[in-house]
């Protein structure tokens, strides 16, 4: 009797067994957390996302515009580090429209960036060590001209002119004016660039005096995109430690989200991925003294979540401290791509009425992302005649806001929906006014809804 109650005993025993390792197994099982999806492309250094898009020589007769890939761009770029480097204490003031306008007329070396970024972090990423440069000054343009030793900057939407007077060393005090003179004699005589143009008559005083346009928009093709939809899973993913513990809902407005409480992730009809992470915590320091530190931890966060695309840059930059919350920075990126068009290298931007690589960062950890990048592949046959700037300028002459300049047109593709996981993209001419921008279907002319 008593043999037999130890073998039920150990029978009921192994049968708990094998239910309680189904149980873990079938129910509360969570495969091993994915290491964070990196892009192709390494994580970049600041500059390489600070870096200019397009780098403008004046000359007298004429205007020339040099994209990255070129011989003209890299040498230029190149100079214009050399010239300013040295370790020197930046200190700029403030001009006059003036003369800013008599420094940019003549013979002249403008850098344009992709978006307004804080002046002294953008010299931190040069190397140049900004001693008595505030955080207030932010920019988007840099000038050197062969009428002054000053170096100059400004910011294209609030229209603020700014000089570095002590750009030039003591021992050397006419060297940025005479150097630029010398560069941009050897610039005119071996590198031809695009030749650029202002607006025509009509246009010209609706316009900023720095806007320029190609002086033969040519031949454009498509461009064949595809996005990341195959990957949203994984990347979605990466951002809890333990999967086991999140929870799925679909959302009335089609999101779906995901959360294990302190982290929410949503996937979007769109594809988009938002990630979004609350806290709260005293501030120990000013971030907007530290925006090198915080930008380092935004472009670390998006390598280890979803990687960067190979050609992107930096086109927003905003400081924000409110009253009852933590100071946070955001950063807007947009990728870009390089093709060669009309048997030059152009770097063309890929335009969404979405935000395609987004981060608001705190002194401590990245509080928001959001990600809907297309990575271009290749460019289609027969390329097509696009329309000219200024009938694009005409397609949204009624939308345009008044007594508001243009602040920059410009030639880039529109980053449509795709439900195919590779599409053309077409081009768009966009025209902006400050923040405000318009799209215009440079094959067509009609003009893109928001």
């Amino acid at each position: 009797m008593w043999e037999k109650l130890k073998s039920a005993t150990l029978v009921v025993l192994i049968l708990a067994s094998f239910y309680m390792t189904g149980q873990l197994w079938l129910v509360n099982y969570s495969p091993p957390l994915p290491t964070a999806q990196r892009g192709d492309f390494p994580e970049p250094m600041p500059l390489e996302l600070m870096a200019p898009i397009a780098i403008n020589l004046h000359f007298i007769e004429g205007s020339r515009s040099y994209a990255p890939g070129q011989l003209g761009f890299r040498e230029t770029w190149e100079f214009f580090r050399g010239l300013i480097s040295g370790g020197h204490m930046v200190s700029v003031r403030s001009i006059t429209e003036q003369e800013w306008q008599r420094a940019y007329a003549g013979n002249s070396i403008e850098v344009k960036l992709s978006g307004r970024v804080q002046m002294r972090m953008w010299l931190e990423a040069l190397s140049v060590q900004p001693s008595g440069l505030g955080t207030e000054h932010v920019m988007d343009r840099v000038l050197m001209s062969t009428h002054s030793n000053h170096v100059y900057f400004w910011d294209t939407e609030s229209g603020v002119y700014l000089a570095w007077d002590n750009a030039a060393r003591p021992e050397q005090p006419s060297r940025v004016r005479e150097q630029t003179a010398l560069h941009l004699a050897h610039a005119q005589q071996n590198w031809p660039g695009e030749p650029i143009r202002r607006l025509t008559a009509k246009w010209l005083t609706r316009a900023a005096p720095w806007v320029y346009v190609p002086a033969e928009p040519g031949l454009w093709p498509q461009l064949l995109a595809r996005h990341e939809r195959a990957q949203n899973n994984q990347l979605i993913q990466g951002f809890f430690p333990d999967w086991s513990l999140v929870r799925r809902v679909g959302e009335r407005d089609g999101r779906t989200s995901f959360t294990d409480g302190f982290r929410h992730a949503y996937l979007h009809p769109s594809s988009a991925v938002q990630y979004v992470a609350t806290s709260w915590f005293r501030p120990t320091y000013d971030i907007n003294a530290r925006a090198s530190l915080i930008l380092a931890m935004g472009l670390n966060f998006v390598a280890r979540h979803g990687g960067w695309p190979e050609n992107v840059r930096l086109s927003y930059m905003e400081v924000v401290s409110p009253p009852s919350g933590l100071p946070q920075i955001i950063f807007r990126f947009v990728p870009y791509a390089q093709i060669t068009l009309n048997g030059r290298t152009a770097f063309v931007p890929l335009v969404s009425p979405r935000r395609q690589i987004a981060l608001t960062v705190n002194e401590r950890h990245v509080s928001d992302y959001e990600r809907l990048v297309y990575h271009p592949i290749d460019t289609g046959a027969s390329p097509t005649r696009i329309i000219a700037p200024e009938v694009a300028i005409q397609a949204v002459e009624r939308n345009l806001i008044q007594d508001r300049l243009i602040t920059d047109v410009y030639v880039g593709f529109y980053q449509r929906h795709i439900d195919e996981v590779a599409e053309f993209l077409y081009p768009v001419w966009v025209i902006e006014q400050g923040q405000e921008i318009f799209l215009v279907n440079a094959f067509t002319g009609d003009v893109v809804p928001r």
